[in-house]
């Protein structure tokens, strides 16, 4: 039978199926354990019957048509991990109705039935209670079961979902009264499946360390390391404070020997604080540690604090920040680095002003004229940038001096 990409859960027990009037509703919702995970790793998704008003409510079973993509997801199979131990729970063979739980495909039933659905896109579960001790859903909601699925391909979003029905099977929650239906709504989840991990980005920046003035032109360095594979891509989503920093340009590489600096193709966007970054070396692929690309801001600070954060985000606007690589695709950046922190010279803690914290800072640092810095963030404190910290620093970082 043709089904629409979704998937359908429908758990049920040995009741009538009459018809009644409903004393209540018990919604039905699917949880994500993780919005967003991997390629081949497991999607987990609780279902949980919900109390509609403030009271806890009788379920005696329940029937559920489950929906998915299979091209996106694939089926592996139900865990009970919930509070209350149920007497029947699982996808059962209903090769005699509408064969939802075939398992050899969507024409074909296999014999013995083996318990797991094929994965074609629906599946029908059926979950029924003790009857000395009935299960209660609660206004939090309690879990009935935990789904399992195989991340197949990135996809920005794929969705899960609980279907009222496929012909003359249907999705019920039965509560106190036999064979009365008290289901209410019908929920379901979006999940976001990232490419694999192959490596690390991070951005870097030597005027993040010493400060900057305004007017001052400053570069951002994004660099890949710890390659598992090749890539001859980097897609990045780049965000940066517009109320301090002006955009200006990117360059690819480093213009010093880095193996991006003849990359052939590149492309970026500039939206709201946000800079979108791509580019590919046409010419082949690399594994080196190396700078990808440089961009240019010009610190133009409005206002204090004097303070301008840049950093790189996983994903936003339909953009996510991951490599490429030319024969398997794409993957994800399992850690995007810290952030750049731009602060005016003297602010040893970049909070915007120049106090009596900052001082401590300049005194450990001062050595004298002609003195190597007792350390790289001393270079804050070179306010004359001769390479020393000195007495002439010190009556300048004096003049600086604002206070907390």
């Amino acid at each position: 039978m043709s089904m629409r990409p979704l998937i359908a859960v429908t758990l049920a027990i040995g009741l009538g199926l009459t018809s009644a009037p409903a004393l209540g509703s018990v919604n039905l919702e699917l949880r994500p354990v993780e919005q967003t995970v991997m390629v081949d790793s497991m999607v987990e998704i609780g279902l949980y019957a919900v109390s509609d008003d403030q009271t806890d409510q009788i379920v005696r079973g329940l029937q559920a048509v489950l929906m998915w993509d299979p091209s996106h997801l694939e089926l592996l199979t139900p865990v009970d991990n919930g509070p209350y131990t149920w007497f029947l729970s699982g996808f059962f063979d209903d090769s005699g109705a509408d064969g939802l739980n075939a398992d050899c495909g969507p024409d074909v039933f296999c014999e013995p039935y083996t318990g797991l659905p094929y994965n074609d896109g629906n599946a029908y579960f059926q979950n029924g209670a003790d009857f000395s001790v009935p299960a209660m859903a609660t206004p939090a909601g309690l879990l009935v079961t935990t789904f399992q699925f195989t991340a197949l391909i990135d996809q920005p979003s794929t969705e899960v979902w609980i279907s009222p029905g496929v012909g003359g099977t249907g999705t019920q929650v039965f509560g106190d009264v036999p064979g009365q239906d008290v289901a209410g709504t019908l929920g379901g989840s979006t999940i976001t499946i990232m490419p694999a991990q192959w490596g690390a980005l991070a951005t870097d920046s030597p005027d993040a360390v010493c400060g900057v003035v305004p007017g001052q032109t400053v570069k951002m360095l994004l660099a890949v390391s710890e390659l598992e594979n090749p890539v001859n891509g980097v897609q990045a989503v780049i965000d940066f404070d517009q109320d301090a920093l002006s955009f200006v340009s990117t360059t690819p590489g480093d213009g010093a020997g880095s193996p991006w600096d003849s990359a052939a193709e590149t492309a970026e966007s500039v939206a709201d604080g946000r800079l979108t970054y791509a580019l590919i070396i046409l010419a082949g692929e690399t594994a080196e540690d190396s700078i990808v690309a440089t961009a240019e801001f010009v610190f133009q600070p409005v206002g204090q604090p004097a303070v301008a954060d840049v950093k790189l985000l996983a994903e936003a606007d339909s953009w996510i920040t991951r490599l490429t690589q030319a024969s398997h695709g794409a993957a994800v950046i399992p850690d995007l680095g810290a952030s750049l922190l731009f602060a005016l010279p003297g602010d040893a803690d970049a909070d915007g002003d120049i106090d009596l914290a900052d001082h401590a800072g300049l005194v450990s640092c001062l050595t004298g004229p002609n003195a190597t810095y007792p350390a790289e963030a001393c270079c804050r404190f070179d306010l004359d940038t001769d390479g020393d910290v000195d007495l002439v620093d010190f009556a300048e970082f004096e003049r600086l001096f604002t206070g907390s």
